[in-house]
């Protein structure tokens, strides 16, 4: 698997490959975060594959071996089940393809630069994304969102219940400023009884 590192120049470069020249902070962990457990980066299906989000084809085995990979995946049931898997000629196409599966979902795109990642995984089970429940894959995102942080030397943004309000940059890659804003809206929120 290649590093967090490694991993967030493919992003950058699958990000602009999509249109989105600055991604938040936020959008970098929490797409990273689901790249890292889902498809290890794009190494989980074997050299070569570069899927980084488990992408399946549109078809059953006996898959096409020039586009897609066979391999068992898991209902929510724990049943086994095989399936094709989408290849993709480099890492970059596989984790754009990732950004375009991901953000063709409604609620996504706001969930990712809102860094909630409950509301990523409510979004992505209320459209078939994934069949494991919704807390589980949420805590995943979390949990990998603050390694690749930890690995980084950056704030965890991509947090369950969201909470962070990040500011791109203008100057590419870079990324701006970052503020965390939970302690204020829960102070906030306390103080108006819930209420606007």
């Amino acid at each position: 698997m290649m590093t967090d590192s490694e991993a967030r120049a493919v992003l950058l470069e699958a990000f602009a490959a999509r249109g989105i020249m600055s991604p938040t902070l936020a959008e970098l962990q929490g797409v990273g975060a689901i790249g890292r457990f889902e498809g290890r980066y794009g190494s989980g299906f074997g050299p070569g594959v570069n899927n980084w989000g488990a992408i399946q084809c549109q078809q059953r085995p006996p898959c096409d071996p020039a586009k897609c990979i066979e391999h068992i995946d898991t209902h929510a049931d724990g049943s086994k089940y095989g399936a094709c898997f989408r290849r993709y000629p480099t890492p970059a196409a596989g984790a754009a393809d990732l950004i375009r599966e991901l953000y063709r979902r409604p609620g996504v795109p706001e969930a990712m630069r809102a860094g909630d990642a409950s509301a990523v995984a409510r979004a992505m089970r209320a459209t078939g994304y994934f069949e494991a429940p919704e807390s589980n894959y949420a805590l995943g995102i979390e949990k990998n969102a603050e390694s690749i942080a930890a690995s980084l030397g950056e704030p965890a943004v991509m947090r369950r219940g969201g909470g962070a309000v990040v500011v791109p940059s203008d100057d590419g890659p870079r990324l701006g400023a970052v503020f965390t804003m939970l302690g204020l809206a829960i102070a906030l929120a306390k103080a108006r009884g819930g209420r606007r």
